[in-house]
């Protein structure tokens, strides 16, 4: 074999490796290309599926909390005016009441006033039995009575509001909660002993000293309720609360 022959067949060898290392080298690169296309593709499908599912769980979010936040501006807006409504017919009770003198009613006028005073109408004849025998005397028994039915009444609208507060008391912070149970405690303790010094007509020497305390530390937590519940339902609240 002479050196011609030698030089010819490295240059074919030389060409035929180069081809098959392009071909291989081709080969493998389109083969990559459709496998990494593949796998990008995927995982681009993978992405859409997670933030369509976190969309969806920040909207239900957002609506739950929308929801909540609403019921809960609702919750303490009824419950404050409730617990001020009780506690407004309790405090009327003491002190200076306006009730009519009744001196230029006559029977009818009577029974007319005591339906008003949403009286049960089967009592009103036991009330107005002695009108014509003695009216001071009736007048004053229908006073009497009347106050016992303004304590039932005070009594009606402390109940409505511990009723909302027992509902309610999901939407409300524990520091809500606390302040109204105490309240609405300190509002039993003082019908009970408004009611004994008015009606069962007790002396209010008997109590001086703890009535005035119960009605000072109701009227504390009222004020501390309002201002709880002013910031619970601001907005800076609730940023702060998600910090």
């Amino acid at each position: 074999m002479d050196l011609e022959t030698i030089f010819t067949s490295a240059t074919v060898a030389t060409a035929v490796a180069t081809l098959a290392q392009f071909i291989l080298r081709k080969i493998f690169s389109n083969t990559f290309d459709t496998f990494s296309k593949k796998k990008i593709e995927a995982y681009k499908h993978d992405l859409s599926l997670f933030s369509e599912k976190q969309k969806f769980e920040y909207q239900r979010w957002t609506t739950d909390f929308n929801l909540y936040t609403q019921k809960k501006h609702e919750a303490y807006s009824e419950l404050y005016r409730l617990i001020l409504i009780a506690d407004g017919a309790l405090q009327q009770l003491v002190g200076f009441r306006e009730v009519p003198s009744f001196e230029e009613y006559d029977r009818k006028d009577m029974e007319n006033y005591l339906k008003g005073y949403q009286v049960v109408g089967g009592h009103i004849p036991t009330l107005l039995d002695c009108w014509e025998q003695n009216r001071d005397a009736c007048i004053e028994k229908t006073r009497e009575y009347l106050i016992k039915i303004d304590f039932q009444k005070a009594e009606q609208e402390r109940q409505k509001a511990k009723n909302f507060y027992v509902i309610h008391t999901l939407y409300l912070s524990e520091t809500v909660e606390k302040l109204v149970s105490e309240i609405l405690s300190k509002l039993v303790r003082q019908f009970v002993m408004d009611r004994q010094m008015i009606v069962k007509h007790y002396s209010r020497d008997d109590y001086p000293e703890q009535s005035k305390e119960i009605i000072e530390k109701k009227n504390e937590l009222l004020g501390q309720l309002k201002h709880e519940m002013r910031k619970e339902l601001s907005v800076g609240y609730y940023e702060q609360q998600s910090l």
